[in-house]
């Protein structure tokens, strides 16, 4: 499976590619997934401060 076929998921729609166009056919090999049940003080400045950018 490669990062095009990734973002094509429904949890991952609004993602994109920050490594370049050329990355987009790289096969993905693994994955990680964190899950937190409440936010930490930096998670959050980090959140919007992001959100502000990238507008989500």
């Amino acid at each position: 499976m490669t990062v095009k076929d990734v973002l094509q998921l429904p949890s991952l729609k609004r993602a994109e590619v920050l490594a370049g166009d050329s990355a987009i056919n790289k096969v993905v090999a693994s994955v990680s997934v964190l899950e937190y049940s409440q936010i930490t003080t930096t998670q959050a400045e980090i959140y919007k401060k992001l959100s502000k950018i990238y507008d989500f």
